[in-house]
């Protein structure tokens, strides 16, 4: 999922500017799980693999849990997760830039 803000400068507001990216999983509850795409270890972008229904870091092989638990390789930490409500049918992510 793409997320987008606005930015205000002194004369004009800047609306729908891409500030980055995330994983959204959406639990048999309905609750959402939201993850930064980025690899805890050493920043890599990391994928979906449907196959196996797990997060995968091509970097150094990391792997990752739907629920963003690390489950082997060298990250030191599970997957970042954000803050999420989900407002008027709209995903509200409390997000920030995670290296």
């Amino acid at each position: 999922m793409t997320i987008t803000s606005s930015k205000m400068d002194a004369w004009n507001i800047f609306e729908g500017l891409v500030m980055g990216s995330v994983w959204v999983v959406r639990r048999e509850d309905n609750s959402l799980n939201v993850f930064s795409t980025n690899c805890p270890h050493l920043g890599c972008g990391i994928n979906w693999g449907e196959d196996v229904k797990q997060f995968l870091c091509p970097c150094h092989e990391g792997v990752f849990d739907i629920d963003g638990k690390t489950i082997s390789g060298p990250s030191p930490r599970d997957m970042y997760s954000y803050e999420t409500k989900i407002e008027n049918n709209t995903v509200l992510v409390s997000y920030k830039k995670v290296i």
